[in-house]
């Protein structure tokens, strides 16, 4: 398919490992399609949903991004509905929070794009400091553009007391989104 990773070319019965492993360039990033009868058979009438879910020929389009290794073993690096879209780049959130939280002043971080006027987004990245520190604003970004391309460095950094998380520990970006949209600092 167009513009789709080799990751959706497993095959069916390789119980994960690609059908032509030299045509899956590894530490490449794509879409993990699965095949199988573990796979659900679609959305209760949502014939609309369904069909951008699942393919014509049975494949689940799993919606998360994944990087597969040199030993083909794949890792799951982040989710397409939390890609930001910034001056037509895709950024992945995990590889900014990654970045920020190598910092001695960040205990944690959520990244996530907030709407321009202008069209796409911007990267906003919320931290919550480490013990006995501040953010420094200008610091954090120094700090990002020795690790990360520079249009992922987080043009705004707001410092938080909490992130909010699901039952489980793992940060709710759409909430942190949703938050940061509803402050005093991006609302409009």
């Amino acid at each position: 398919m167009p513009g789709q990773s080799a990751f959706h070319s497993l095959d069916r019965y390789s119980r994960g490992r690609p059908r032509n492993p030299s045509g899956c360039a590894a530490r490449r990033r794509g879409e993990l399609w699965v095949y199988g009868p573990q796979c659900f058979a679609g959305y209760w009438k949502r014939e609309e949903d369904t069909q951008k879910t699942i393919t014509a020929d049975g494949w689940l389009r799993t919606g998360d991004i994944v990087r597969l290794d040199e030993d083909y073993f794949i890792q799951i690096v982040d989710r397409i509905k939390e890609v930001i879209i910034t001056g037509g780049f895709n950024v992945s959130p995990t590889e900014v929070e990654t970045a920020l939280k190598q910092h001695d002043s960040v205990a944690d971080a959520a990244v996530v794009g907030i709407p321009q006027a202008s069209g796409g987004e911007m990267v906003v990245a919320a931290v919550i400091p480490a013990e006995g520190h501040a953010v420094d604003e200008h610091a954090l970004r120094e700090h990002c553009y020795a690790r990360v391309t520079r249009y992922k460095v987080p043009r705004r950094i707001v410092a938080v007391d909490d992130l909010p998380r699901s039952m489980l520990g793992k940060i709710l970006r759409r909430k942190v989104r949703e938050q940061l949209l509803d402050s005093e600092e991006f609302s409009h």
